[in-house]
């Protein structure tokens, strides 16, 4: 596991909570403004942690853009 930055939670709103994509995970997954993402959570050496994966794009049809 690579930390790659430390990011702290914003408001957002009245009722929830924010954290900001690091702008270099963003660029390699090639993730724009409106894309989703996937967010788990898990328990790793005992610890909470969260696992956020970006969404697969697809076109109209269903299908993967890029396929």
């Amino acid at each position: 596991m690579q930390k790659i930055a430390e990011h702290f939670i914003q408001p957002y709103g009245l009722r929830a909570l924010s954290i900001t994509v690091p702008r270099i995970y963003a660029s390699d997954n090639k993730l724009e403004k409106g894309d989703a993402l996937e967010i788990y959570r898990d328990s790793i050496n005992g610890k909470d942690v969260l696992i956020i994966i970006p969404k697969e794009k697809t076109n109209g049809d269903g299908k993967e853009i890029g396929s």
